[in-house]
């Protein structure tokens, strides 16, 4: 054991369609001959990651290995803020929009190819309200209600997100949100918000195709009302990373958003969904995460 190289893997038990023993000998066998230590751990309550991961930076972990999707890794990254200890990124969520971000997608010999590359990069993180952090994407409207809907359900693959998504097209309505953007007036009549420091959802929705995690800014889409097929004419762009270019989506930069409603506001962090009814202020905090990546890319 090389006790300057333990690696706390914490593993999502229930995350996408990957069984855990499965995961449990995939990791066993990759580490044999390799310069780690891990130890495993399992997940068994919302917020147990982030637990498990503030553990490991007490004790010196090297890294930390979210193996799950977007809510894993928002846990972990979490009570890695502001560390030594560094994120690895092992897929298995259902959409891992993150991993698509970071070129893994949902290939787990690459993730671990990362780790033994040992580079790494520093990113930013957003955070919601002071006590929300988000690693990849936050939003409200139209995605935040679909966030919401799914939050309850025990599958949450591809198959009950399109049923969501498709049954929300149908009746979601915009909403008039009074916007401040590092203090310039961007209020107006929106079916959605995407606040992104990653720039793509789960199952390779690409919103943000500028969007980097380390240029100390949030890439913001203002995406104003329109009618159903107008928005159904921007699900292909979106797999293009075209959406930025559509005429009812403003695509701007921004440290700092303000957002307040005069009705609740449906909103997601990293895929999670809520309700508030106060006003919102999204902050970027830069420079405040480790994370394995490929050398000579820059996030």
């Amino acid at each position: 054991m090389n006790p300057s190289r333990k690696i706390r893997c914490i593993i999502n038990p229930i995350s996408g369609n990957f069984h855990k023993s499965k995961t449990y000998n995939y990791l066993q066998d990759w580490s044999d001959n390799k310069p780690y230590f891990l130890d495993i751990q399992y997940t068994e309550y919302e917020g147990h990651a982030t637990k498990l991961a503030a553990e490991a930076v007490q004790q010196n972990y090297y890294a930390v290995l979210a193996a799950g999707g977007d809510g894993t890794i928002h846990e972990v990254c979490t009570a890695l803020k502001d560390t030594d200890t560094i994120l690895a990124v092992f897929p298995q969520g259902s959409g891992n929009g993150f991993s698509w971000h970071l070129g893994i997608k949902k290939n787990l010999k690459i993730a671990l190819s990362y780790i033994e590359n040992g580079h790494y990069q520093i990113i930013d993180m957003g955070v919601m309200n002071n006590d929300k952090y988000f690693i990849n994407l936050a939003g409200l409207g139209f995605d935040g209600k679909v966030a919401y809907n799914i939050k309850g359900l025990a599958n949450k693959g591809f198959l009950p997100y399109f049923a969501n998504t498709t049954k929300e097209l149908f009746k979601f309505k915009s909403q008039y949100y009074q916007i401040l953007m590092d203090g310039t007036d961007m209020s107006g009549d929106y079916s959605m918000v995407a606040i992104a420091n990653g720039s793509i959802y789960g199952y390779g929705f690409n919103i943000a195709p500028g969007a980097s995690l380390t240029d100390r800014e949030f890439d913001v889409l203002l995406v104003k009302r329109a009618n159903f097929l107008s928005y159904i004419r921007m699900i292909p762009s979106m797999l293009a990373g075209k959406m930025i270019k559509s005429p009812y989506v403003q695509y701007l930069k921004c440290k700092q958003i303000s957002i307040n409603s005069s009705q609740p506001i449906y909103y997601h962090v990293d895929g999670e969904g809520f309700l508030e009814n106060n006003t919102m202020e999204f902050k970027i905090i830069p420079s405040c995460l480790r994370i394995f990546v490929p050398e000579h890319v820059i996030l």
